[in-house]
């Protein structure tokens, strides 16, 4: 399952790579610059944004945005 919607966020954004860390948890790094450039308080939208393998699965369903994944994983920049 996870193969067929890594595909379709692929598709949908690009993706830059992905990572594991330390703890094991597996990061894929999605690119979607035109949404994460359409973000002002996106400092590097070249960079992608990382999410887990549940938020490729939310991303690839329809159920997030890319800009409500920027707003969960980094509420500091928007202060409102």
């Amino acid at each position: 399952m996870l193969d067929e919607v890594s595909k379709l966020v692929k598709a949908r954004y690009g993706l830059l790579g992905g990572y594991v860390t330390e703890g094991g948890r597996r990061f894929y790094v999605v690119a979607a610059e035109p949404e994460l450039r359409a973000i002002p308080e996106v400092v590097c939208p070249e960079h992608g944004i990382a999410i887990l393998a549940s938020e490729v699965i939310e991303l690839a369903r329809g159920a997030i945005t890319i800009e409500a994944l920027v707003r969960r994983k980094n509420p500091e920049l928007f202060p409102h």
